[in-house]
């Protein structure tokens, strides 16, 4: 008797393992269907270029037309760096704008993010080439 107990344990076992794998698998098809989650919004990469005269550390921010300014990350000076942010409301035209430790700010020209995957700025020569989603 006590064998047939213990089979009936293992069984019990097996289709307990059974129904969380499958419970598991709609969470796991989702996952490879919609990547993050369907409602997240795609991020923007922002290439700058620190090449400004006098050298100076940049504080990096998006500024758009309508709302609030958002924080994007820092440069180094003289170096590059790539940041990368979800946009807000990304329909608006925006402007960068680049903040330095010796009290300089220089803004971007106004683009707009709504198909836009890479933004490339070369904050020296105040030059802004963006580049679209595929």
């Amino acid at each position: 008797m006590p064998a047939t107990l213990s089979a009936r344990v293992a069984i019990a076992r097996r289709r307990a393992m059974q129904s969380v794998l499958l419970a598991l698998v709609p969470l796991a098809l989702g996952s490879c269907l919609f990547g993050r989650g369907s409602h997240d919004q795609p991020t923007v990469t922002v290439r700058v270029q620190n090449n400004l005269v006098p050298s100076s550390a940049l504080t990096i921010s998006l500024i758009p037309m309508t709302g609030s300014r958002q924080v994007v990350g820092t440069v180094d000076p003289s170096s590059s760096a790539e940041l990368r942010f979800t946009p807000g409301s990304s329909g608006d035209p925006h402007r960068l704008l680049a903040e330095a430790t010796n009290g300089t700010a220089i803004a971007s020209r106004l683009f707009t993010l709504a198909t836009a995957e890479t933004v490339e700025w070369n904050v020296g020569t105040n030059t802004l080439n963006v580049q679209a989603r595929r």
